[in-house]
């Protein structure tokens, strides 16, 4: 992610798929707000990013 804040790539990518954050705050057990915040940059590096990670390999 060169150049490229954590909360950017998240949305570019959930907007690519067409996962709505609702969707995705399900996915990852996180209240829509919280993702809100992590895709405005309001968090850097959420306590998902481990488990985003670990599914993106399998």
């Amino acid at each position: 992610m060169n150049g490229i804040d954590f909360g950017s790539y998240l949305k570019s990518i959930r907007k690519s798929k067409k996962v709505p954050s609702k969707e995705l705050s399900i996915r990852v057990g996180k209240a829509v707000t919280y993702v809100s915040q992590i895709e405005r940059g309001l968090i850097k590096k959420p306590d998902f990013y481990g488990n985003l990670i670990s599914r993106k390999n399998k």
